[in-house]
């Protein structure tokens, strides 16, 4: 699976990172316009892999805050799934942990439709700020992804920090969920989460965020 990504691409051949111009599309509404464009982009390319080697691969939309406010983030994905004809189980849906924490009785109403809807619900950046047990208790998610800039794992890691993930991973895995450690960036890191039964990994040790052709090409390779 992969998660979709926004980059800006210049005239010039420049990329813009979406540190620089996410906070702009936020601050102005505009963002909600780029999300609804990436989930049609996303869910056009799925229906583009049937039949094709790809096929069997699922694909992960982020959803900002602000769509919430904007759209109705289950009927706007339902319709672009239907036009295309993609089933929904091949979309992931990720929303951020404090995402859900704000506003969290509407919120979770909406995590309810979508999981009914039949998509894959995911809360992002679990462990980014101020986490809360009431997510995980209320929100019927099916993935739990970690973030990793929060729980480091490297030589310095501390043994209550460690204790902390893999608490995190066991509790994860009795709710039924999948794990994700997203930010992996070291063979350290990967063969800690391995041992503790993680149950996927997301990072630059693996590939940085690249086009669509290029990881085409990635997938094809590893296939063969």
């Amino acid at each position: 699976s992969a998660e979709v990504l926004s980059r800006w691409v210049t005239a010039s051949g420049e990329i813009i990172s979406p540190g620089e111009f996410i906070p702009f599309l936020e601050q102005t509404g505009q963002i909600v316009r780029l999300d609804h464009y990436v989930w049609g982009q996303a869910i056009q390319l799925l229906k583009k892999w049937e039949g094709t080697p790809f096929s069997h691969l699922k694909l992960s939309l982020n959803v900002f805050p602000e769509d919430f406010d904007y759209l109705d983030v289950p009927d706007t994905l339902c319709s672009l799934a239907d036009m295309y004809g993609v089933p929904r189980n091949k979309i992931n849906v990720e929303i951020t942990e404090s995402a859900i924490i704000s506003r969290s009785a509407l919120r979770q109403r909406v995590a309810d439709r979508l999981v009914e809807a039949g998509f894959e619900l995911e809360i992002d950046d679990f462990g980014k700020g101020n986490s809360s047990l009431n997510t995980l208790r209320n929100i019927k998610a099916q993935t739990l992804k970690l973030d990793m800039d929060f729980l480091k794992i490297d030589e310095d890691s501390s043994m209550r920090g460690m204790i902390i993930i893999e608490s995190m991973i066991h509790m994860a895995k009795l709710l039924d969920m999948t794990v994700v450690a997203e930010g992996v960036e070291t063979n350290a890191q990967r063969d800690a989460l391995l041992e503790m039964d993680c149950d996927l990994l997301q990072g630059y040790l693996f590939s940085k965020p690249v086009p669509v052709e290029e990881f085409e090409k990635h997938v094809t390779g590893n296939l063969v």
